[in-house]
């Protein structure tokens, strides 16, 4: 009986741990999104928020929108959307506006995810437009979106 208990018990811990690695991977995964956002923002002197809203969708998933804003003007647009997996974190399902759209199965590939991203020309022109748009009754300049 002993052995049974102590199994048992055995068993316990390593599923909590399981666990517990699964839900700090999610916390990684979060930092991931949080700095690449940041370092973009500060790449173009702060001129632009990242803001993320949520609602859960008609499949019970968390949907996490994010949404570039220009500083001056508050105009906004949705950039991409992302949800992790209800009860295993990974995969995270990420779509920027159906040009770029992954699953990523571990943190790694939502790495890959955000240098391709980062990597994309209309992805990085949109960011500097967006930084760059003035809202003045002068100005002939269009907000780029």
């Amino acid at each position: 009986m002993s052995d049974n208990k102590e199994k048992l018990s055995n068993l316990i811990k390593a599923n909590i741990n399981k666990a517990r690695d699964i839900l700090n991977d999610k916390i990684r995964a979060m930092s991931i999104i949080e700095s690449t956002l940041s370092e973009l923002s500060a790449n173009l002197n702060n001129k632009i928020k990242f803001v993320t809203t949520k609602h859960t969708d008609g499949d019970n998933d968390l949907i996490h929108n994010v949404y570039v804003s220009n500083m001056k003007t508050n105009s906004s647009e949705q950039l991409f959307f992302y949800y992790f997996h209800q009860e295993r974190i990974f995969p995270v399902m990420i779509n920027y506006q159906n040009e770029i759209t992954m699953r990523c199965d571990s943190l790694d590939e939502l790495v890959d995810f955000f240098e391709r991203l980062v990597s994309n020309e209309g992805f990085i022109i949109k960011l500097l437009l967006t930084s760059e748009y003035n809202d003045n009754e002068n100005n002939d300049e269009e907000i780029p979106f």
